[in-house]
């Protein structure tokens, strides 16, 4: 059983017990080079719960503003002095939260006037009412809108903030986004070759898809990306490198 870090060095035979040594023992011992480390804060996602808010939110020169939010029969709380939890702020697309400024609706590393841009008046009366998640909007004047959200948090087990254990495929060359597989501790050391296995095979699969050479045949998706012919007599089924 991997319970922390040094079993799972000890389990992969890396040279020390440290993230660093554990991502480069990974790295060598996939085919394409699986990024791989171990962090602290595991989200069980079985463990996740239906939670409904209302948000009220003020248009400014920055774009929109979360103000307040209140849980269902909880007691309002204003944006500037408590943090939003978990998933309401994950679907407000909110990122870090500072007290005393009023979070922006917006996506990560956006400059203020892409935010200004992107995320102002028209994106907001651009929203849909969707079942799941936004399920209500009410409009008092021009400035301020209160959305009724419903999003799913994480809930408090002997998983959550445990350290975890992550890989994901890789592809060089190209710019596909793979799964990143995690294993909370304690866990098996079959659940971890598992993990790293299923990722290599991601890596593969889409070097596979998009590494042929010119003579594998036509592009399908893009200028260069052709699938790999295995029968190819130019590069022999291994693809090129982009």
């Amino acid at each position: 059983m991997i319970t922390n870090i040094e079993d799972l060095a000890a389990h992969l035979g890396a040279y020390e017990a440290t993230d660093k040594s554990i991502a480069r023992r990974v790295y060598k011992g996939t085919s394409c080079g699986c990024p791989a480390g171990v962090k602290d804060g595991y989200r069980n996602p079985a463990t996740d719960r239906w939670a409904v808010y209302t948000v009220q939110c003020g248009l400014s020169i920055l774009g929109w503003k979360v103000l307040m939010w209140r849980p269902a029969h909880g007691k309002r709380q204003w944006a500037y002095q408590e943090a939003m939890p978990t998933g309401l702020s994950e679907y407000l697309l909110v990122g870090e939260q500072r007290k005393g400024r009023s979070p922006v609706i917006s996506e990560l590393d956006m400059e203020p006037k892409e935010v200004a841009r992107e995320f102002g008046k028209a994106w907001m009366e651009g929203l849909s009412l969707d079942d799941q998640l936004l399920r209500k909007t009410y409009r008092r004047g021009g400035m301020t809108v209160y959305l009724t959200v419903r999003v799913k948090e994480p809930v408090k087990s002997r998983y959550v903030n445990a350290p975890y254990f992550y890989v994901a495929g890789y592809c060089e060359g190209s710019d596909a986004e793979h799964p990143t597989h995690e294993v909370p501790f304690p866990c098996t050391p079959e659940a971890i070759d598992e993990a790293i296995a299923q990722a290599d095979k991601d890596g593969i699969a889409t070097w596979n898809d998009t590494h042929g050479c010119d003579d594998c045949g036509e592009p399908e998706w893009g200028m260069y990306d052709r699938a790999i012919n295995p029968n190819c007599p130019s590069c022999k089924g291994e693809g090129i490198i982009l």
